[in-house]
């Protein structure tokens, strides 16, 4: 039926990689159109002033540096009439003779990691060939894509990061930021690629998940074998209910005896996430960390003297009350020390992991209720799944959109603009563009008003090829500088 036999070669089909309309659209184009630039924002009205740049050079790397073949362009000349369009065979046989398949278009983008202002151009698209003029628009549906949900993703966590860093300032230790929103998502999102995506963004600003996959495409897209991303041993629901509700105490004796020694490569105790409302929450918490001399089952005891750090992870109730509640229980129990910030820090052999029901609101609601009752953050650890990578998360989020700008038609140069009466916010912008650096912002000027000032648009793909690729590590440390700075 067709040269399809794996999804990989089902998702590189890159003629049928678009939406239907694309492949309609050489059929309204001028006689004599021969050129077109065209640009990507996040246009101003989006849920945030500005958002964190991230995730074209997996969109180049994986899916425009495929080459159209003559098996690519057999299946989407059977298959195009069929579904009701016509084929533009003439424009991609030149591109496969012409050009070795390569798409003739030259992108270029900002530095990935940069805060970037509503309405600021990220990337540009022009085409290479007179004869292919409308592949710079065609690429539209990839590009748009490759941009704006792990941009959103990265904004998202970033926003994240900057509430942590905040509470943590004020009641802990703001160098561990970092470590405390771990990605939960690898089973809520809605695709395997979607998980990818979506952790690598989340990556750029902390350094745990449990999303594998998040972990893998940062490193293969971004060249990089650093370990991007950590976490530790973690119990769930299913382990505990198989020892059965009369077994839960030998169970955690269990896990202290498998995981008691063990040497933590980062230094101090080695954590254990423990899931403890299977049955009764603070009955787990008592039955873990009562004292011996108060009735206690002797594993408290067990557990200071072991290399262990039990992470207790509730995962029912009002996440809002509950973790003061169970700070508070804990430190009953426990005792605490007095930071040089007047909070309270629990002993080191336990702490607390809230992964139900963390969305942004839920987290500041959280951080602003636990430093109210002189606990520090220190104490916690957050994952979240849905709610990081699902809610409210749209192409609308931000408002993306690409737009052509400046074409050619009969050897005249134009610059082209929507200009849109019932709704003046989906305008679009005119002509070629550069983005500098004003006041510590980067803004958007015309090309031509340059004179000498660093242009932060650089080529990154041109003619098929990705032009000085970088490192997930020069990305993630460039989200580092920028996210102190951002103005949002």
């Amino acid at each position: 039926m067709s040269y399809i036999t794996t999804i990989g070669e089902l998702l590189n089909q890159p003629i049928l990689n678009s939406d239907t309309y694309k492949n309609s659209h050489w059929t309204f184009e001028h006689p004599q159109f021969t050129s077109s630039y065209g640009y990507i924002e996040a246009r101003k009205g989006g849920e945030f002033s500005e958002v964190m740049f991230f995730g074209l050079q997996y969109l180049l790397r994986y899916y425009l540096t495929q080459r159209v073949t003559d098996s690519v362009i057999a299946h989407a000349r059977r298959f195009l009439p069929l579904h009701g369009v016509p084929f533009n065979e003439e424009m991609w046989t030149t591109i496969r003779d012409k050009h070795d398949g390569r798409w003739p278009v030259r992108i270029k983008a900002l530095p990935e990691g940069v805060l970037v202002p509503q309405g600021c151009v990220l990337v540009t698209v022009e085409s290479l060939d007179e004869e292919c003029a409308g592949v710079a628009a065609f690429v539209e549906t990839l590009l748009l894509r490759g941009v704006w949900l792990p941009t959103t993703i990265a904004t998202r966590s970033m926003r994240w990061w900057r509430l942590v860093d905040r509470y943590l300032t004020q009641s802990g230790t703001p160098e561990t930021a970092e470590f405390k929103v771990v990605d939960f998502s690898a089973r809520g999102v809605r695709s395997s690629e979607d998980a990818g995506i979506s952790g690598m963004a989340h990556l750029l600003n902390f350094q745990v998940t449990d999303n594998l996959l998040g972990i893998l495409f940062g490193q293969n897209a971004y060249t990089t074998e650093t370990m991007l991303g950590y976490s530790i041993p973690a119990t769930e629901h299913s382990v505990t209910t198989s020892w059965g509700k009369e077994n839960e105490q030998a169970f955690f004796e269990h896990i202290l005896e498998v995981h008691g020694q063990t040497v933590n490569p980062l230094g101090g105790r080695s954590p254990v996430s423990v899931v403890i409302d299977t049955y009764d929450q603070d009955n787990a918490v008592r039955m873990w960390l009562t004292p011996a001399e108060k009735g206690g089952c002797g594993l408290r005891e067990k557990l200071e003297a072991s290399n262990m750090c039990v992470v207790l992870r509730p995962d029912s109730g009002d996440p809002i009350i509950n973790v003061v509640h169970l700070l508070d229980l804990i430190g009953s129990l426990t005792g605490w020390t007095v930071n040089e910030k007047g909070f309270r820090v629990l002993p080191d052999f336990v702490r607390v992991i809230q992964g139900d029901g963390i969305h942004e609101e839920s987290l500041r609601r959280i951080l602003q209720r636990v430093v109210y009752h002189t606990w520090s953050i220190d104490n916690l650890t957050f994952g979240s799944g849905g709610g990081l990578m699902m809610h409210d998360v749209e192409r609308d989020t931000h408002r993306f959109a690409m737009k052509t700008s400046e074409v050619v038609i009969g050897g005249i140069t134009s610059a082209v603009r929507k200009e849109v009466k019932t709704d003046p916010s989906k305008a679009s912008k005119a002509g070629r563009f550069a983005v500098v650096m004003e006041n510590d912002v980067l803004i958007t000027i015309p090309e031509d008003e340059l004179n000498g000032r660093l242009n932060y648009l650089r080529t990154v793909y041109e003619d098929g090829e990705l032009v000085a690729p970088e490192t997930f590590d020069q990305v993630r440390e460039r989200a580092r500088q920028w996210r102190v700075i951002g103005h949002g």
